[in-house]
């Protein structure tokens, strides 16, 4: 025998005028850094927007450490270091490919 039953509706609390204006903040902020950023990347090649690109993985292991959201393991360095390497890696190739030499590759500490 199957008993079915209505589930009860939750009503969401009401958004306070404060919550509402800290979401008008985060977004702001989030398409400034979206926007910049794609400014930022159009006077770069491709070979050293994959360089930068692959050092994301690791600044961000490194605010999520600094905010104390997660513990880092040698098993998560060594994962950040090897998609390090390979974005690197990468890089190399496409400017050997184009032949160019490029500044941005001193940002990244090579």
């Amino acid at each position: 025998r199957v008993v079915y039953s209505k589930r009860r509706k939750l009503s969401r609390p009401p958004l306070t005028g404060r919550e509402a204006l800290m979401l008008v903040a985060f977004g702001l902020i989030q398409g400034f850094e979206i926007g910049l950023t794609n400014k930022a990347l159009g006077y770069l090649t491709v070979a050293a927007r994959t360089m930068i690109s692959s050092t994301n993985v690791l600044f961000m292991m490194a605010t999520a450490k600094l905010w104390g959201l997660e513990g880092l393991g040698w098993l998560r360095i060594v994962s950040a270091l090897l998609l390090i390497l390979g974005g690197v890696g990468q890089g190399f190739g496409q400017l050997d490919q184009q032949g160019s030499s490029n500044a941005s590759l001193q940002f990244v500490g090579i």
